[in-house]
């Protein structure tokens, strides 16, 4: 079993499961209630309530291929690349010096819409995550290699990082009508953290089975019963990421906000802007130190202290505009440019969309663009019948044999009220 591999897919599959990046396609979607995650400023007219099923979001973004995660073996089975039998030349072939993955999932436990005088109010439990891996190629083949079965073989592991945040979110939201043009949006958010790791290498060689001296690398860690060392111990560095007993319990504690507006300079054309979680988590018990220099064996860990530190989360910004075309007010073409930075990397995405709506009971979108990852593509639709609202999507970009692999999905289920003007 490739103990390595699958050990950082389970940190990565934590924070996953746990909380991505807004779906986009939503911007372009008539009477979708979680607009506001997009732009505090954005609603629905309706008020709606969501438990549990009211809106998931997963989402996925690497320099791979499509085809690399999943293989088709010579008897026509598809197996993940981490599978023993996939072929890792294959793998390895498709990397070019360095591999990054972006994973990203947002889960809503309770939402709640209402409306007020000129207003709209949002209220949700929320739980958030965001992984991001930048791996040498080294980092990746020795992964894929078995324990033990590298005694052969050189590992260049030396550059590469993994970010991992995965927290509770609380979050109320206030948006305000000024007049008939202008719009202005606010979100406050309360965090609690539940786990963050921050791991990098400088220099790290790994030659015929045997660690090449000196080494140079650092890991930051954040979460309940993790099995560290004490002060000045060294351990073997993938046993430091070991739980003694996993609990979802809050680890640290922070904030952040989501500022939004929309003016309506002209009758039919709204444009918008918004600024989205600015603001970060202050994580207590945060363990730090540093790979050991000069390994006897395998690649250690070397505990320096425990304090308390500040980490930001992944900041968005937003820009778009939609036009409800006269006599048309069924076809709505719009854009937005979303630009989004975390762990020191910056990614973008510029989108075009056209709406089909049938007044408040239906809407359906489709949209292209470009991106960091490139060419890119977006669908959703929403239906509602009586009190229940139903939305879906998917978007992203893949070509299983040249490009890079980038998709994410949404889908929720809620109750709506009140009345349905579109705004």
């Amino acid at each position: 079993m490739r103990k390595s591999f699958v050990i950082v897919l389970c940190l990565l599959a934590s924070a996953v499961s746990s909380s991505a990046q807004t779906f986009q396609s939503g911007y372009f979607l008539d009477g979708y209630s979680y607009g506001y995650r997009i732009n505090p400023a954005i609603h629905d007219q309706r008020g709606f309530l969501g438990l549990a099923v009211g809106d998931a979001q997963v989402g996925m973004a690497s320099q791979m291929p499509f085809s690399t995660f999943f293989q088709t073996l010579s008897n026509g089975e598809m197996v993940p690349f981490w599978d023993d039998s996939a072929d890792d030349r294959k793998v390895m072939s498709s990397l070019k010096g360095q591999t990054r993955l972006d994973l990203d999932l947002h889960e809503s436990v309770l939402a709640l819409g209402f409306r007020g005088k000129n207003s709209y109010n949002t209220l949700e439990l929320n739980v958030r995550g965001f992984a991001s891996a930048n791996a040498a190629d080294g980092v990746i083949g020795f992964m894929l290699a078995h324990s033990g079965d590298d005694k052969n073989s050189v590992y260049d592991m030396s550059n590469s990082d993994l970010k991992i945040q995965s927290f509770y979110e609380l979050a109320y939201g206030h948006s305000h009508q000024f007049g008939d043009k202008l719009s202005l949006g606010l979100r406050v958010k309360f965090l609690a953290g539940l786990e963050s790791l921050n791991a990098e290498t400088g220099r790290l060689y790994r030659d015929h089975g045997e660690i090449v001296p000196p080494c140079d690398g650092h890991m930051a860690v954040s979460y309940k019963n993790l099995g560290i060392p004490t002060a000045g111990e060294s351990v073997e560095f993938l046993d430091v990421l070991e739980m003694e007993e996993f609990t979802p319990a809050p680890n640290g504690f922070g904030g952040s906000v989501d500022l939004g507006l929309t003016y309506e300079p002209v009758k039919g054309l709204v444009v918008s802007a918004s600024v989205l979680d600015l603001g970060g988590v202050s994580w207590k018990n945060h363990i730090y130190g540093h790979i050991d220099p000069d390994p006897k064996d395998d690649i250690h860990f070397v505990q320096e202290g425990v304090k308390s530190t500040f980490e930001s989360l992944p900041l968005t910004v937003t820009a778009g505009a939609r036009y409800s075309i006269p006599h048309l007010s069924w076809l709505t073409p719009g854009v937005l440019y979303t630009h989004r930075s975390y762990n020191g990397m910056s990614t973008y995405t510029m989108k075009a969309g056209l709406t089909v709506s049938a007044k408040d009971w239906a809407s359906i979108n489709a949209n292209f663009g470009s991106s960091t990852y490139g060419p890119t593509w977006g669908g959703a639709f929403r239906f509602r019948l009586g009190f229940i609202s139903l939305h879906a999507g998917l978007e992203g970009f893949m070509n299983a044999d040249e490009n890079p692999f980038r998709t994410s999905a949404f889908a929720g289920l809620n109750l709506v009220f009140g009345k349905g003007r579109e705004k």
